[in-house]
């Protein structure tokens, strides 16, 4: 099946938000072997972060996870950049009891969950991933430790009255809780000499007593229980410069963001309000159709002498499928085409020509709609003359040029008609283009951030949530863009009213003595959708003609699917 332009940019656009969520997902940490359609259990998370006398932050990280059900072989880490100069020396290993069971670093083309007890580590943009594999592992629990060390992670402020160093970690984060409840966890800080804890300042769970979480004046612990998605446990200490250390490169930053977050948060706001009533109003003003008057609900007959084609398209503003069906049927009961069953007496003639159909052109100089006239000269390939016969299943697939030209032809139709100002698929493809680069926009700043989009610790998000919100409003506002005329408006009311009585027909009509109705209306009732409901209908009573009634989009055994109408199937 070929696709028109405006399929191809709805295409782009589900692509593009498809890959904007698979890279968000990407972002958030796997930990320990989270396979998909599993679920496991955090029995314990115990982070330990010891200051160094080099400033360096050894930290050591111990998960005991339990597996219900299985095989398990796989876990991760993601560990965030953004506020560490360097990571080193990344240690993986399994704690058993008889000890640590070191796991082997390995590259990561190497690396395969085949392989139990490696691991390997890469850069993936502000995160650093880590990943290991371990025996397959079935309704047990196993403890991992992490270690590794981390430089230009220690604040240092040498200018503030007095002067302090701080430590700021997040132990358990919302990524982890995502994946899996945690039962039990414990975050402790331990420096490298014990401090007086009325010099010290604490930020963290439970308050910010100075003596509460601490031991000898060297170590802080912090606990924490039944945490579970969107739970976190971190904490912060103040304390007396202990360690020589350099402010980090990226402390200053940190410490402006609260105000750049106030004003990301007033600039996104302003986007978001600013560019949301912009849609609107562009909406209100250029693709809102226009008032009309009062139009009866329900019409007995249809409203004007239009080709069934251009009556589906004016009323919903696309060409699809069933215009395309409606516009072989309707020249058939026009007695412009003669269509009836194959007359097949082989058993295997039989077999192969079943649900087949003979089409002959009775009238090839009938006055037809450009649209029609267009669609039987493709679909019977030269020569197009009365008389000209040919088997429906094998008619020729309109090449994508020609499908395009058709789609062309009949949305020009409707323009020449005065019952839209300029194409519908043209207005869409506008809307759809700004939508397309609204989130392009968001993409391009996924990748360039690593996949980490919604980093609540960069301002920036905002921005981004901003400009996905709008592409994503712009690409649903660009379906019910196009804008009608008054005339345009005022037919598709009639038509609609037109249709009502079709699907109500029962109760206008006696559809035992109503065959002609059947085969009259048969096209308008394709062309609007409601093929089915009408033959099931006319069924009912017994008035359904067995030549020249299976024409519906749904089976109507014509080989259009390739004439792409360039709006997206219904």
């Amino acid at each position: 099946m070929r696709l028109g332009a405006g399929v191809r940019s709805r295409l782009i656009v589900l692509l593009l938000a498809i890959l904007t969520v698979m890279t968000v997902a990407a972002s958030r940490p796997l930990l320990a072997g989270a396979q998909a359609t599993r679920s496991f259990v955090w029995d314990r998370v115990d982070i330990k972060v010891a200051l160094q006398e080099d400033s360096t932050l050894h930290v050591t990280e111990r998960d005991r996870a339990i597996f219900p059900g299985g095989p398990f072989r796989t876990g991760s880490r993601d560990i965030p950049l953004a506020r560490i100069e360097q990571v080193n020396n990344v240690r993986v290993a399994s704690v058993t009891p008889t000890g640590l069971q070191p796991f082997l670093h390995i590259w990561t083309a190497s690396f395969s969950m085949d392989v139990p007890n490696t691991f390997t580590t890469r850069t993936n943009g502000t995160m650093l991933h880590i990943e290991w594999s371990f025996p397959a592992t079935t309704s047990q629990s196993r403890t991992f430790q992490i270690d590794y060390d981390a430089r230009g992670a220690l604040r240092v402020y040498p200018d503030h009255d007095p002067s302090y160093q701080q430590i700021t970690w997040i132990g358990v984060d919302h990524a982890l809780t995502h994946d899996a409840p945690v039962n039990t966890a414990t975050l402790t800080f331990v420096l490298p000499r014990p401090v007086d804890p009325e010099q010290t300042h604490v930020i963290g769970p439970g308050g910010s007593a100075p003596g509460e979480y601490f031991t000898s004046g060297q170590t802080w612990t912090w606990m924490a229980s039944n945490l579970h998605s969107g739970d976190s446990l971190e904490a912060s200490l103040q304390f007396p410069p202990l360690v020589r250390a350099s402010k980090p490169a990226w402390q200053d930053a940190s410490d402006r963001a609260p105000r750049l977050t106030l004003f990301f948060l007033g600039l996104a706001l302003i986007i978001a309000i600013g560019g949301g009533i912009a849609v609107l109003a562009a909406w209100w003003t250029r693709g809102r159709d226009p008032e009309i008057g009062p139009v009866p609900d329900i019409l007995v007959t249809p409203p004007a002498e239009l080709p069934p084609a251009v009556v589906g398209a004016v009323v919903d503003e696309q060409v699809d499928q069933r215009d395309i069906v409606a516009t072989l049927v309707d020249p058939g009961q026009r007695g412009v085409l003669r269509i009836e069953p194959t007359s097949a007496t082989g058993i295997l003639e039989r077999w192969r020509r079943q649900d087949d159909f003979i089409v002959t052109l009775q009238q090839g100089n009938a006055d037809l709609s450009p649209f029609e006239r267009a669609l039987l000269e493709t679909i019977f390939d030269p020569p197009f003359m009365t008389g000209s016969v040919r088997l429906l299943s094998a008619m020729r697939r309109p090449s994508r040029k020609e499908s395009e030209k058709l789609r062309d032809i009949l949305y020009d139709d409707l323009v020449q008609r005065g019952f839209f100002a300029a194409r519908p698929s043209r207005t869409r493809k506008v809307w759809t283009t700004v939508g397309t680069v609204l989130l392009a926009v968001v993409y391009i700043a996924a990748q360039i951030r690593g996949g980490n989009l919604f980093d609540v610790a960069s301002p920036a998000w905002m921005l981004i949530a901003t400009f996905l919100a709008l592409g994503l409003l712009v690409s649903l506002v660009a379906r019910v863009t196009p804008r009608k005329t008054v005339a345009g408006a005022e037919a598709a009311a009639k038509w609609g009213a037109f249709k009502k009585y079709l699907e109500q027909i029962d109760q206008f009509e006696q559809l035992d003595t109503a065959r002609d109705l059947f085969d009259c209306y048969l096209p308008y009732a394709i062309a609007f959708g409601i093929d089915k409901t009408w033959i099931e209908t006319f069924s009912r009573f017994g008035t359904l003609r067995r030549v020249g009634t299976d024409h519906t989009a749904g089976s109507f055994p014509f080989p259009v699917g390739s004439v792409d109408s360039s709006e997206a199937r219904r």
